[in-house]
């Protein structure tokens, strides 16, 4: 069950912030970021035996080492760590994680303290993660079998299972978030601000409603075209905002679109109004027309959107 709160909640208000217990950090932010702080610096040092982790100070190397320590002769190895390098990076969150569980015997047992005051443990969720990835394919969790297999790591397949959950984002487990329950008509939504995460309220909500967000996209309704609720704009929506007898129809019909699949709030919802918005500015500007009552209605829908979403607190 999702968490509850005995205060009302409106729509905007961040409910609470948090930062993940283990990650990894991207392939392309190597040497870029810390790998414990993921702190950006151009004054990282390299873990001196397997020269693939990069700290800011040896703080951040010393408080990183507890689970550094059981993947680092494993990194060490050139072909493990090029053979990691071909395969998504959720095999190397994977592998710290599944041994961090191995190597430290309090890691899936201690409490967190969740923002509705009660504690929860990784083993307290494992239910609840197992049970939001039931889709996921036997070739999948087959394909990282075989590559632990080969790195010559212990496992128990029901293990991968409980420890590949679907609140790793940025390869981070965050506990808040795996706490949430889903709902194809969320009341709350997770925002990223480099690694720390943030959930908002969506709508307005009473003391003691169940805080939920949504897990996946509501994608069965027939009358919507989802193509058009796509992060990018192509050339031919921009062309057809620049037609006045078709922009207003279709600008219409994806409102409608998203009111159907986010409900009033959603930073999916934002990034497509923010998007069309641009898009509806470019097409004026560039036929030299001046802002009309459309341009103003889309400008204040996607402001007022933005502040709920992505505005501060």
């Amino acid at each position: 069950m999702s968490p509850k709160l005995s205060k009302p909640l409106s729509p905007g208000d961040v409910i609470t912030q948090d930062m993940p217990i283990i990650h990894v950090i991207h392939d392309e932010s190597k040497d870029k970021y810390c790998d414990n702080c993921m702190k950006r610096s151009d004054q990282l040092k390299r873990c001196a035996k397997c020269l693939h982790m990069y700290y800011c100070s040896k703080e951040c190397q010393k408080n990183d080492w507890k689970y550094h320590k059981n993947e680092c002769k494993l990194y060490r190895d050139d072909d493990i760590w090029s053979s990691l390098q071909t395969v998504d990076i959720r095999y190397r969150f994977l592998l710290r994680l599944v041994l961090t569980v191995q190597n430290i015997p309090t890691f899936a047992t201690e409490k967190h303290r969740l923002f509705d005051g009660s504690d929860v443990s990784l083993n307290d969720l494992k239910v609840d993660i197992i049970g939001r990835n039931e889709d996921k394919s036997e070739s999948d969790i087959s394909a990282i079998c075989d590559m632990f297999t080969e790195l010559g790591v212990n496992y128990e397949v029901q293990e991968l299972s409980d420890c590949d959950c679907g609140d790793t984002v940025a390869n981070g487990l965050y506990i808040q978030l795996s706490s949430l329950s889903h709902s194809c008509l969320p009341n709350a939504a997770i925002v990223y601000n480099g690694h720390t995460s943030e959930l908002r309220a969506m709508a307005s909500i009473a003391p003691g409603e169940e805080i939920t967000c949504v897990k996946c996209v509501n994608n069965t309704d027939r009358d919507v075209d989802y193509r058009r609720l796509q992060p990018t704009i192509n050339r031919s929506v921009v062309s057809i905002l620049s037609m006045a007898d078709k922009k207003e129809e279709y600008l219409r019909s994806l409102f409608a679109d998203l009111d159907v699949v986010y409900g009033d709030y959603n930073p999916c919802k934002t990034l497509t109004l923010v998007n069309h918005f641009d898009a509806y500015t470019f097409a004026l500007i560039n036929g030299r027309k001046s802002p009309d009552g459309l341009f103003n209605e889309i400008r204040d829908m996607t402001a007022k959107a933005f502040d709920v979403t992505n505005g501060d607190d």
